[in-house]
């Protein structure tokens, strides 16, 4: 696995972890049936929810997410 990728795996389970500690509901991954459908065919890394919060998390190097149109896509449709 390369350095970059093994810091983002790396960082999603931390992530999930803190959730979890704080008593969210936390998906990892999560497929097209557990998402509203303004998400079209993107997944993020977690969705994690507590009450009637829910939040998607992407986990992302500074480059990639740059880079990445799609999520700027994504952010103004949730806007």
């Amino acid at each position: 696995m390369v350095e970059a990728q093994k810091s983002v795996v790396d960082k999603i389970r931390r992530l999930a972890n803190e959730y979890r500690r704080d008593g969210y509901l936390v998906v990892i991954e999560p497929g097209k049936e557990s998402l509203p459908p303004f998400f079209g065919e993107y997944r993020p890394d977690l969705v994690v929810s507590k009450g009637n919060e829910h939040v998607a998390i992407e986990v992302k190097s500074r480059p990639t997410l740059i880079a990445d149109k799609k999520l700027l896509q994504l952010a103004e449709r949730i806007e």
